[in-house]
């Protein structure tokens, strides 16, 4: 008899020993493992961790996105992992079905998702770049104008002002964090451009008697006129023969930025006269700031320009790319009527 009731208690024992197990092993399934994202048909989400943020401010933006069904379970394990100890900010992609421990070691260990921008040429304004980079990153938009305004912390920071500034920023292809910062941006750009500014290059603007942000001023007006290595040299070449001569460089993509008014083809004769430190027809000298992110050739093209005694250039009426030059005024005007000639017959009015 004694040994039946201590056989009937091991088995009790047994099933309470199994049912715990079955317990824990249901709760490690359930709060760890278990999938915890319900994406409702789409394949993933995007969560945005702002700079700064706590716990309870990520925890509520899983919520508010609905992007977890068991806010309990997430918590639990949440925390029991300290994730409210490493937060770090940035994107992240949240794809259906993961779980717990997936989503919290992703958060925790900065798994984001890159944020890829490309600056090139056709960006050409403050406003435009301001727009690009709230658009795409963590940074405000009037944040952003204030600090590209602020003449003493940009001049303490860069040696360059409001205006100057715009030549620090390297076109390219980046893939930065979502919660990069307006002055962690600026400060890669600023390492981009001294990295750019070799002893070399730096020696060819000194014998050519220009500031490095002076090179990259003319090379945004030479890259507004022409794609072509060969021509961006040309054209160069003329510009710093206007310079040198103390005339007005006449160079219509200055008109069109300080319209800005980015869809013109043709400038007209009332436009020439619109009153703008940036209109080159109006002013002697380079505008006052960039009027694009010129490439790295254009850049190179200025410094090492083509020497010649032409004044004058007109692109040429085939409309491929490459432009006529010419000494003389008399020459240019021809040229620049078989121009309008094309222009007007093509039915390009503006």
């Amino acid at each position: 008899m004694a040994k039946e009731n201590k056989s009937k208690a091991g088995r009790i024992f047994l099933i309470v020993v199994l049912l715990l197990l079955a317990g824990g092993g249901w709760f490690v399934w359930d709060y760890v493992f278990k999938g915890n994202v319900n994406l409702n048909g789409e394949k993933y989400k995007y969560l945005y961790v702002h700079n700064n943020s706590d716990y309870e401010e990520l925890k509520k933006s899983l919520i508010d996105d609905n992007l977890i069904k068991n806010v309990e379970t997430f918590d639990f394990y949440a925390r029991k992992m300290k994730l409210n100890e490493n937060i770090h900010a940035g994107r992240y992609r949240i794809v259906d079905g993961m779980s717990n421990r997936q989503l919290v070691k992703m958060i925790k260990n900065g798994k984001e998702e890159k944020v890829k921008l490309a600056i090139n040429y056709t960006t050409r304004t403050k406003q435009q770049l301001i727009e690009k980079l709230s658009s795409k990153f963590d940074m405000d938009a009037n944040a952003l104008t204030e600090f590209l305004e602020n003449e003493m912390d940009l001049e303490k920071n860069f040696g360059m002002n409001a205006t100057s500034i715009m030549t620090i920023v390297r076109p390219g292809e980046y893939e930065l964090s979502w919660a990069t910062s307006i002055e962690q941006f600026f400060e890669l750009m600023k390492d981009k451009y001294k990295t750019f500014w070799t002893d070399a290059r730096k020696k060819k603007a000194k014998e050519m008697n220009f500031s490095q942000s002076e090179i990259i001023i003319l090379a945004s007006v030479v890259q507004g006129e022409a794609s072509i290595e060969s021509e961006q040299k040309k054209i160069a070449g003329v510009y710093i023969n206007r310079l040198s001569k103390d005339i007005m460089l006449q160079a219509d993509p200055t008109v069109i930025f300080a319209l800005n008014d980015f869809t013109i083809q043709r400038v007209l004769s009332n436009q020439l006269k619109f009153d703008s430190p940036y209109n080159t027809y109006m002013y002697k000298g380079l505008p006052p700031g960039p009027i694009c992110f010129p490439t790295e050739q254009a850049i190179a093209a200025v410094l090492n320009y083509e020497k010649s005694d032409n004044l004058f250039f007109c692109a040429k009426p085939a409309l491929n790319g490459y432009s006529d030059f010419s000494e003389t005024l008399e020459q240019h005007e021809k040229f620049a009527k078989a121009y309008r000639d094309e222009m007007t017959r093509r039915g390009i009015k503006k």
